[in-house]
C-alpha cells in the first residue's frame, strides 16, 4: 500500500513539474493502480478510496494553476477579453 500511495505522488510531482503529460499521468496512476489490485486486501479499500481521491483533487489543483497562468499569460500579453 505504502509503495502504491509513493507511487502516485511521485507521479503527480512529475507532472506537476511538467515532465509528463497529463495523459501520461493519469496512464501511470492507472496502471500502479492496476499493479495494485492483484495484491489488495478488501480491509484496505477505504485507504485506497482515499488516495484515489486525493490524486483526483491533485490534478485538478494543477489543472487549476496551470489554467491561471495561462490566463495570467495572456494578461500580460495584452490580449483583449472575448467577454466582458
Amino acid at each position: 500500500m505504502q509503495d502504491f500511495k509513493a507511487e502516485t505522488q511521485e507521479t503527480l510531482k512529475r507532472f506537476s513539474e511538467d515532465r509528463i503529460s497529463r495523459a501520461e499521468c493519469i496512464d501511470a496512476l492507472d496502471c500502479a493502480l492496476l499493479a495494485l489490485i492483484p495484491h489488495l486486501d478488501p480491509a484496505d479499500l477505504p485507504a485506497v478510496q482515499a488516495i484515489l481521491i486525493e490524486n483526483s483533487r491533485s490534478l485538478a489543483d494543477i489543472d487549476g494553476k496551470r489554467e491561471s497562468s495561462a490566463i495570467a499569460s495572456m494578461d500580460r500579453a495584452g490580449s483583449v477579453p472575448l467577454c466582458r
